[in-house]
């Protein structure tokens, strides 16, 4: 009887041993398959005729900001969302629709001389032209927007109102 006890105990011992292998496979697996679903961001502003090129193939700064960023920075407005993108600095002390936005390397100096808002590739409005208006009121984010693209340099001037800074 005493045998019989002891081999029984060996078997579960080995059963439990290996249930957490396979378990740690199944989740290595499931880590690799989460990864591979995931999509290689391509971009569309700056490519001529829209084709798109691979991120890592660009030869300018791209920052990607998804539906889910979104959500986790909740901008109180399109500027405050704009301060995701390396090298912006928003200065809001105008209030949500009165932001000065300065681009690194530009001079500064209020409204946002140095920035362009495109939907889908179609400016949304010309450079600023009065003192009050800066490209950031003229767009509200809210809950359809799935993502921006914040385009720094290189084809900046030409896909955009020649505005050399930052395309979004």
């Amino acid at each position: 009887m005493k045998t019989l006890f002891s081999k029984g105990l060996v078997a579960s011992a080995i059963s439990l041993a290996l249930a957490g292998t396979a378990t740690a496979q199944d989740s290595q697996n499931d880590t690799e398959q989460k990864q591979a679903e995931k999509p290689e961001v391509i971009v569309v502003s700056g490519t001529p005729g829209g084709a798109g090129i691979r991120k890592i193939d660009a030869s300018f700064a791209v920052t990607n900001i998804d539906a889910a960023d979104i959500d986790k920075i909740s901008p109180k407005s399109t500027a405050d969302l704009l301060k995701a993108i390396p090298g912006v600095w928003i200065e809001s002390s105008g209030g949500e629709s009165g932001a000065n936005v300065w681009v690194r390397g530009f001079p500064g100096g209020g409204d946002a001389p140095f920035l362009t808002i495109a939907l889908e590739g179609s400016p949304v409005y010309p450079p600023s032209t009065l003192s009050f208006l800066e490209n950031t009121q003229i767009f509200r984010i809210d809950e359809t927007i799935q993502m921006v693209e914040g385009l720094r340099g290189g084809p900046n001037p030409i896909v955009s109102n020649g505005q050399p800074g930052l395309t979004t």
